[in-house]
């Protein structure tokens, strides 16, 4: 049994969590030539998924001794959250990808689209394919 402020206090939470805006959170893609500097080559952010491929495509992989890659950035409610590798020298990153919560429940159906995009239509192989 639950004391009379114990419900009150119950209440209280669920009005205020009924009330607070739900966060905004957004995905949005990048391209580097260089994964560990990425001011040291190309770099292009704020892209959607057919964008960030065809930069990626575009940038030659002799040009310079670097992992290109193809990662995303997640922002809630305007506030950065941070950047994680996609791609990286044409291998999907499953293990990265797999865990980041975001990215692995939010957009399970479309991140599941993505992949198969990457792997069919550009042949990209999986991380753990050599």
């Amino acid at each position: 049994m639950h004391t009379a402020a114990e419900q009150q206090a119950e209440g209280l939470k669920e009005k205020l969590a009924a009330e607070r805006p739900a966060l905004e959170e957004t995905l949005s893609f990048y391209v580097a030539e260089c994964l560990e500097f990425t001011f040291a080559g190309e770099f292009h952010d704020h892209l959607t998924m057919e964008e960030a491929l065809e930069a990626y495509d575009k940038i030659p992989s002799e040009r310079m001794n670097a992992d290109k890659c193809i990662g995303f950035c997640i922002e809630e409610d305007g506030g950065f959250v941070g950047m994680y590798e996609l791609v990286v020298n044409d291998k999907v990153q499953r293990e990265n990808i797999n865990s980041i919560n975001y990215f692995r429940d939010a957009l399970r159906e479309q991140a599941k689209k993505w992949n198969e995009e990457l792997e069919a239509k550009y042949g990209i192989k999986k991380e753990d394919d050599k």
